[in-house]
């Protein structure tokens, strides 16, 4: 079950155009895990986009790496939360 949190998140980014340039459904963008990107929804983060194109440097995380590929001990560099408060963005 999603929690109320992730679904209001959810909506938010779904309600502000431009806010953050989303995926659209059965685009490329949305369906290929290599550059798929994905969102922190932990309730303290600001929100945090990992996207696989840019890696994450300062983690020592290659461009190029997809979400799949990031160790399961990489937490998100603004807020600290892990993998699994993370979900696809598009």
């Amino acid at each position: 079950m999603v929690s109320p949190y992730v679904l209001s998140r959810r909506v938010l980014l779904a309600a502000v155009p431009g806010m953050i340039a989303l995926a659209a459904p059965g685009s490329a963008k949305a369906d290929d895990p290599a550059t798929q990107r994905y969102i922190c929804v932990a309730s303290d983060c600001t929100p945090y986009i990992y996207d696989p194109v840019r890696g994450d440097p300062e983690s020592g995380i290659p461009p190029g790496t997809p979400f799949a590929a990031l160790p399961d001990d990489w937490f998100c560099p603004d807020c600290g939360a892990s993998k699994a408060d993370f979900i696809p963005l598009g």
